[in-house]
């Protein structure tokens, strides 16, 4: 019996269809678990007959994420005993007689639900000796040697997992195969790769099955790897598929093969030629193959060793051949410092264009704590532009400082290194170790980079979906770096298409619609955690910039009929009045100055504070000297406190008449909609897709430019040699009217030349041209007018890096000098 686990990351495409079936070919398999299919049970029917499989049972996703579907043959008699949406539990019998248990499973990938999905999963049998196997991925790392890449391996991680094998007597079978079940597909320096789906057994059911087997098949299609249980022991042997060696084209034997099948032939038919000329010259290659090399002992022949990090081939003899060009020490030697730089590990420069990475810290991954001594100011942002684009790896930078995020977009001329180094520069600017900033942080890079801006500019990355605060802040930050040397075009580009994203997104969708700020949701957090039957609380508001006079909308919005705003200026509580008159008609908006701040919470049942404030405007003394509140509004006093950093100290939780709210609790309104929020989630998505294609074409069309320079260049070049030229040919007296008119002849006559060519360099929205077709004509171009090739910009950012390095080591160089005379005076 052999029996399919995989999680497909979603089962509406043909390839990871295609390979589904390839794998129940190859495995005859009899039973196939899969999780993430994020389909419903109408069109996974479809497949599960294409796969020729007898029974299904099915878990429907909720929205567009989870799913299960288990299919299984009518010889296996299977009994679906319970489900939900995280497991199937089942009743499989052999042969009509052996019982076992079967539960396959897709555990949860969030911290907050393994414990709950755990616990449930060790109460299923209560028999210890129950023959029970459990398949399917678990989403626990278990050990160090079950991780490659990324942060550090944690062992709190698997607690719950190791909590459960403890009580269920279960254990692990050891599989065969990749060591790894999952990737995240990325370059060899980002790569990560963990074993995440395994197999559980009792040990009775290892007496059932003393053969067993798990095999960890190709990865394909998705980036988790199939994992195949064989109860018997044997895996089927599958005729390996035709592949043509690359090796090959260097042996005049295979082109002659070549040429002599697909040669025109008489008598032959013309129907099926093709068909039957692959077949023929396939058998008539592997024959050649087996004949040539494997008829005697391949002897190995060693090569001088090549450049490190030049690309190497192997060769049918058995030697290694290096592509590189030979090079010697003493050559290498004899180079400039630029020069030894671009020889050696940033040649990677020459060949990579630069990539947009985030590092970035949220309300999803780091605590409130972390979040503000990372913070900065807006007038602050300048300098750590300054700061980040002078670190050796980066080109260009932007900071997004929010009080729910604090992310760092830069270009980066290598992505591990830029992001080394902005981690401590993060480190060094916040006095937070490494260590502690890469437990939370997330980094993404590229599309993945671009499309988080996109969604955190439209609001899907917000605890309150829709946000409109967002849009304006991301805006802001445009606005602040607009003129700023690190602020370059790959960065005022993305963040212009992100405010486009976010723009389109709130007009084209009703993703605005409720609560949609941070302010908002305080607002409805506060009237949640009120009785009901409470129509009085009183309402106190500190501070009346952005933050506060939307806190002061939404209560009005909410019925609030009199408040308090304390504030340092009575005019911008004046100006609020003034613009809120017309919709808070009968409502008392009293101001109050700074000082009078803890009288007037005295008399407040609800507080929401919203300054800039450094230092926490209530501490645990100010608040136990203020009297208890009323029993109508639950005898608690409520501090909602929405600014970061915090105005209200943390020692404040432990009084009990008084409860406080930050950012972090605004969760519990998040969860209010949940099923309208994915809804309009998907619409947004959509239109994020086609601005994230816009983007990616315009900043391909970038490599267009140095081209319309060094074309425009060029043909400067020649006009002005034609035109001195003909002034020549005209003598000296020539009047400065008809010099000017020849000059505009000149100029005019080039650029009514150069129009054609510039606008096929030209790749945007105005016109059908793809980008393929683009950049096929700069190549063109580049040939015809012999045009040096890009290599010059890597070669000047380069330059310009170590010139920079070397500039401050000199300065340093200097300063100490300066300290040595001066200690010797």
């Amino acid at each position: 019996m052999a029996v399919l686990a995989w999680n497909v990351r979603g089962l509406g495409n043909r390839d990871t269809v295609r390979a589904l079936k390839n794998l129940c070919f190859k495995h005859k398999t009899d039973i196939v678990f899969l999780s993430e299919t994020k389909q419903k049970k109408k069109y996974l029917e479809k497949i599960r007959m294409k796969m020729k499989m007898d029974n299904g049972f099915y878990v429907d996703p909720i929205g567009i994420a989870g799913g299960l579907a288990l299919w299984w043959n009518s010889e296996v008699k299977l009994f679906v005993i319970q489900h939900d949406k995280n497991f199937i539990d089942t009743r499989i019998y052999i042969n009509g007689e052996d019982e076992w248990f079967g539960t396959f499973i897709y555990a949860p990938p969030y911290e907050s639900e393994k414990q709950e999905f755990w616990e449930r999963l060790g109460t299923l049998r209560d028999d210890i000796n129950a023959k029970w196997c459990i398949m399917g991925d678990t989403n626990i790392v278990n050990s160090t040697n079950e991780k490659y890449g990324g942060s550090p391996f944690d062992h709190n991680n698997a607690k719950w997992y190791h909590e459960f094998l403890e009580r269920s007597y279960l254990m692990e079978i050891q599989s065969k195969g990749g060591a790894y079940t999952w990737s995240n597909q990325r370059s060899e320096e980002e790569e990560i790769c963990e074993k995440l789906d395994r197999v559980l057994s009792s040990p009775e059911w290892g007496f059932l099955f003393p053969k067993a087997m798990v095999v960890v098949d190709i990865d394909v299609a998705s980036n988790h790897a199939p994992i195949v249980l064989l109860a018997n022991g044997t895996m089927k042997k599958v005729k390996k598929d035709f592949k043509f060696e690359s090796g090959w084209i260097l042996e005049n034997d295979c082109a002659n093969i070549v040429k002599e099948e697909w040669s025109p032939k008489e008598g032959r038919n013309h129907r099926g030629t093709f068909r039957i000329n692959l077949r023929r010259t396939r058998v008539k290659l592997w024959k050649w193959n087996r004949e040539k090399f494997f008829k005697s002992k391949p002897q190995l022949t060693v090569f001088p060793k090549p450049n490190c990090g030049k690309k190497r081939t192997l060769s049918r003899n058995g030697g290694v051949r290096c592509e590189a060009a030979k090079s010697n020490a003493s050559k290498i030697a004899a180079l400039s410092a630029l020069e030894q730089l671009k020889s050696s590990a940033a040649d990677r420069y020459t060949k990579e264009r630069s990539s947009i990475v985030v590092i970035g810290l949220s309300i999803h991954t780091a605590p409130v704590e972390m979040r503000e001594k990372l913070a900065i100011p807006e007038a602050e942002c300048p300098r750590a532009i300054a700061e980040l684009c002078d670190l050796n790896h980066i080109e260009e930078a932007a900071v997004l400082s929010t009080c729910n995020r604090m992310e760092i977009y830069v270009v980066a001329l290598s992505q591990r290194r830029g992001v080394k180094e902005v981690t401590e520069w993060m480190s060094k600017t916040s006095g937070i170790p490494v260590s502690e900033i890469c437990k939370h942080q997330f980094l993404l890079s590229n599309k993945d980079a671009t499309q988080h801006l996109f969604e955190v500019s439209a609001g899907l990355d917000s605890l309150i979906l829709g946000e409109g605060q967002i849009l304006a802040q991301v805006k802001q930050v445009a606005k602040v770096a607009q003129g700023i040397a690190g602020f370059g075009r790959n960065m005022t580009g993305l963040f212009q298409h992100a405010i486009r994203a976010g723009k389109r997104v709130r007009t084209e969708t009703n993703i605005a619609t409720g609560a949609v700020s941070v302010s908002s949701a305080a607002v409805e957090l506060a009237l949640m955690k009120l009785p009901k039957s409470s129509h009085t609380a009183r309402m106190l508001v500190i501070g009346a910039g952005k933050m506060g006079k939307l806190v002061i909308r939404h209560l009005v919005s909410k019925g609030c009929t009199r408040m308090v705003v304390v504030n340092q200026s009575e005019e911008k509580v004046a100006a609020i009045c003034e613009e809120l008159k017309h919709e808070a008609k009968g409502v008392e908006i009293i101001y109050r100055p700074l000082t009078d701040m803890l009288a007037c919470s005295a008399e407040a049942d609800v507080v929401f504070t919203s300054t800039a404030s450094e230092t926490p405007l209530f501490l645990k003394e100010h608040v136990e000297d203020l009297p208890p509140v009323s029993s109508e509004v639950g005898g608690l006093r409520l501090f909602v406190d929405i600014s970061v950093p915090r105005n209200v100290g943390s020692c404040v939780t432990d009084i009990e008449g008084a409860r406080v709210y930050n950012v972090d609790d605004l969760k519990e309104v998040v969860a209010a909609n949940k099923e309208d929020r994915l809804r309009k989630a998907m619409e947004a998505r959509s239109i994020i897709a086609e601005e994230l294609k816009k983007f990616e074409a315009w900043r391909d069309s970038l490599e267009t430019v140095p081209t319309i320079k060094k074309l425009r260049a060029y043909a400067e070049r020649i006009r002005a040699a034609e035109f001195n030229k003909c002034l020549s040919k005209m003598g000296e007296d020539i009047p400065k009217k008809s010099k000017k008119a020849v000059e505009d002849l000149s100029y005019g006559i080039v650029n009514k030349l150069l129009h054609g060519p510039m606008q096929h360099l030209r790749c945007d929205d105005s016109d059908s041209r793809t980008l393929d077709e683009v950049l096929e004509n700069m190549h063109a171009l580049n040939r015809m007018f012999g045009l040096e090739s890009d290599m010059s910009l890597f070669e000047q950012k380069i330059r310009e890096k170590v010139e920079k390095s070397q500039k401050v080591a000199n300065r340093l160089e200097a300063h100490v000098g300066q300290l040595s005379i001066h200690a010797l005076v």
